[in-house]
């Protein structure tokens, strides 16, 4: 690896690094937005102004970052550069919805609500697309071979489709009932939603589902992380350290529906609002932490630079991506509306996952140097070896079936008789794999019991 390419990783730390600083304060402005004196708004404005331009800059170059690794590394897949000009296009349009919000606040001082809408609704749709993008190919590839790490994973991008599906709707039903256009003097922090009604089913729901999509994404960090149990002094403490981001994790709902039981503790409402926004705010932030650790570790220990890259991206693609899923947060409608911001970057969060995973899976199958690196330290890379393995399993049906269709046309013959169904080629691909890695695996003993 050259000076170049290290400096590049460097950069996109840097700017992630800054990228989650800027979340952490907008995501504060919202939820101390009742602490906050509202007859002076001038330096609310100024701050929502630094973060959205920081974010408009930070953004921009992230995505820049990643269409230099894409044209770099993953050259032959036609459906990663169709995602990522989607993504593209999704960002430059939320941009502009962005730079227009804070054009009424400043020049008409006040802000529409229908932006926040649309802005919402574009940013959580191409995270949806991602995220069940994902929970596809995970499930598919468990299927062809089972593995606990691929199967958490799906269900962690499953749970967390249906959750920002749930809260998105939510979100955009309080905020249709909010007033049009929000001024500097509008009083909305006081939320009331009605018991029976479809907001409420919404309400209840999604912050069940959160905790199981966090709970899936634990379990399948904590897996990849089992092998550093004995350099952090053994199994037990090691399953006390990686636990500390669950229990402060679902602290936080704790919080919430024993609120009076802490508000009675802290006799302050001072007291209660700091421990509120502590909690809120930092178990997402911990727990995306926990979940890019697994890979920032495979990025320092492996050679290629390639998969390098696309593990730096993955880590901060899941910090990003459950610390950016605050829509519902929005619904108190904040003047100007801190959170906004934030919620533009969920699509973005969903792409850096992608990239990380599903390039690193391409990359992977078409290098055979780097599978046999990762094949020598199975434990290691087990989720790395996992993906590329099935990844070409793929490539290897569907280039069988390219013949089939081609071949068809030209053979006056039985069809359906002289070729086998898909079912059929999908198990014989598996059984040579299979045999491929016996052989393999066998030799690999051989040189071993030799060498002894």
């Amino acid at each position: 690896m050259n000076i170049h390419t290290f400096g590049n990783n460097k950069i996109f730390y840097i700017l992630s690094s800054l990228l989650v600083l800027i979340f952490l304060l907008d995501i504060n402005m919202l939820k101390t937005f009742d602490l906050v004196n509202k007859t002076s708004t001038n330096y609310s404005i100024f701050i929502f102004l630094g973060i959205s331009v920081t974010f408009l800059i930070l953004s921009s170059l992230i995505l820049k970052y990643n269409w230099n690794y894409i044209n770099e590394f993953i050259k032959k897949s036609n459906r990663i550069h169709t995602i990522f000009k989607i993504t593209l296009v999704t960002q430059i349009f939320l941009f502009l919805l962005l730079i227009l919000l804070n054009f009424q606040i400043i020049m008409l001082h006040y802000y529409s609500t229908h932006i926040i809408i649309i802005s919402l609704f574009v940013s959580y749709s191409l995270s949806f697309f991602i995220l069940f993008f994902l929970t596809y190919k995970f499930l598919h590839w468990y299927n062809i071979k089972r593995n606990y790490l691929l199967l958490f994973y799906s269900l962690a991008f499953g749970t967390l489709f249906i959750e920002s599906v749930f809260k998105l709707g939510f979100t955009e039903i309080m905020m249709i009932l909010k007033h049009q256009s929000i001024f500097p003097m509008t009083i909305g922090s006081s939320i009331f939603i009605p018991a029976d009604s479809l907001q409420a089913y919404l309400n209840n729901i999604f912050p069940i589902l959160s905790i199981f999509s966090f709970v899936f994404a634990w379990i399948a960090s904590s897996i990849m992380l089992k092998e550093y149990s004995n350099k952090v002094g053994g199994k037990v403490k090691y399953w006390i350290i990686v636990s500390i981001p669950l229990i402060f994790y679902i602290g936080q709902f704790f919080v919430q529906f024993n609120s009076q039981i802490i508000f009675q503790l802290t006799s302050n409402i001072t007291s209660f609002s700091i421990i509120l926004t502590i909690v809120f705010i930092f178990s997402k932030l911990i727990g995306g932490l926990l979940f890019g650790i697994p890979f920032w570790i495979i990025a320092k220990t492996v050679h290629s630079y390639a998969i390098k890259t696309s593990m730096t991206i993955a880590g901060f693609g899941f910090i990003f991506i459950f610390l950016t899923n605050q829509a519902n947060g929005i619904i108190v409608t904040p003047y100007p509306p801190f959170g906004i911001t934030t919620s533009l970057f969920f699509g973005l969060s969903s792409f850096l996952v992608m990239i990380g995973l599903y390039c690193s899976a391409i990359y992977i199958s078409e290098n055979r140097d780097i599978r046999k690196s990762i094949k020598n330290d199975i434990l290691k890379y087990d989720l790395l070896s996992q993906m590329s393995n099935r990844f070409i399993e793929d490539k290897t049906i569907n280039y069988i079936n390219q013949i089939r269709k081609a071949s068809r046309n030209e053979l006056f013959v039985d069809y359906n008789r002289l070729f086998l169904n898909d079912k059929d080629i999908k198990q014989y691909v598996k059984d040579v794999i299979n045999e491929i890695s016996k052989k393999k695996n066998d030799n690999n003993n051989n040189k071993n019991n030799k060498k002894e």
